[in-house]
């Protein structure tokens, strides 16, 4: 059975717990937000557990071979790991990040966007318009199928 959403999701969301726990003060990119951190508290009671607003891309937890193949590989199966940036093909047109607060995220806006904010793998970031992904229903087997987080061929892929 391969890995549901909440392998991804938690990755995604809580890798600054990974952060924190090798001593680095993640006062910057900490979730601010006391309805989300209410709602982390209640399904992580653990306080060493935390979250962010800028979210992961799945592409780093699954090897490129997990976002190009059509049918679900085993959690047993390898693709299933850490990957690191070096293997990153187009540094300045994927997306690493996504905002979490901002654009289509924002719910205290009076009228809906179509943007979200995203930083690139060459450190640089931009303001993606209309975010959209033709493939995103042939994949990923467990992944959130959302523009830039699940990117056909993961960090060999591009987002932009």
């Amino acid at each position: 059975m391969p890995y549901n959403a909440s392998f991804f999701a938690a990755n995604s969301f809580h890798w600054p717990t990974l952060i924190a726990r090798s001593g680095h003060d993640i006062s910057q990119i900490a979730d601010p937000d006391q309805d989300r951190l209410t709602d982390l508290r209640q399904r992580y009671p653990d306080p060493t557990i935390l979250s962010t607003i800028y979210q992961l891309t799945h592409a780093t937890v699954a090897a490129p071979e997990y976002w190009n193949t059509s049918t679900p590989p085993e959690p047993t199966n390898p693709v299933f790991s850490p990957q690191h940036t070096f293997q990153l093909k187009y540094p300045s047109a994927k997306g690493m990040l996504l905002t979490m607060n901002q654009g289509l995220y924002d719910d205290s806006l009076s009228e809906p966007v179509n943007w979200i904010l995203v930083g690139l793998g060459d450190g640089s970031a931009r303001k993606a318009e209309n975010p959209t992904d033709p493939d995103l229903e042939q994949r990923p087997y467990g992944a959130l199928p959302f523009p830039i987080l699940s990117t056909q061929a993961g960090l060999h892929g591009r987002d932009f």
